[in-house]
């Protein structure tokens, strides 16, 4: 239970320091690992913080949206936000765009769009980024206090 404390305290530390701001509730799974979930906050779960990751950043004359349009039909797409830092977004109704297109032009868009990944695959890739950055700064630190200490001895005799 300790060394879950210090590793949540380290995970803390080190997200301030990314200035990345992650706010969860760590949830214990039948695993023993901690679940940050990527789900909005609802009754049931209303202590859980939302998750936020950046999938892409989009440049100008980039198009936002599409995959829900053309593969919607066909499987289940990850629920996506954009947020706009000031750019100008043009929004098109999604049924006037299905409506105003055939499935032919439908066919080719899906063949030139790639589908976002799954929430399950984000949800891994957050996990392995976070456990990466904390295994870099708890080796770094141990690093740093093993050469502290060979110094304080040294200078000791």
């Amino acid at each position: 239970e300790r060394n879950r404390l210090e590793h949540l305290q380290t995970l803390d530390a080190i997200l301030e320091q990314q200035n990345i701001h992650f706010q969860y509730t760590p949830q214990n799974t039948s695993s023993g690992d901690l679940d940050l979930s990527f789900k909005s906050p609802t009754r049931e779960n209303k202590d859980r913080k939302v998750v936020f990751v950046e999938v892409m950043k989009l440049g100008q004359q980039d198009i936002y949206g599409l995959e829900s349009c053309v593969f919607g039909p066909l499987k289940e797409t990850t629920s996506t936000s954009l947020v706009s830092e000031g750019a100008e977004v043009i929004m098109i109704d999604r049924k006037y765009f299905m409506d105003r297109t055939s499935e032919e032009l439908r066919k080719k868009i899906r063949g030139e769009i790639r589908p976002l990944p799954s929430t399950e695959t984000l949800q891994a890739q957050l996990d392995t980024m976070v456990n990466w950055e904390v295994y870099k700064q708890q080796t770094l630190k141990e690093a740093l206090d093993s050469r502290r200490r060979k110094k304080s001895n040294s200078d000791k005799r």
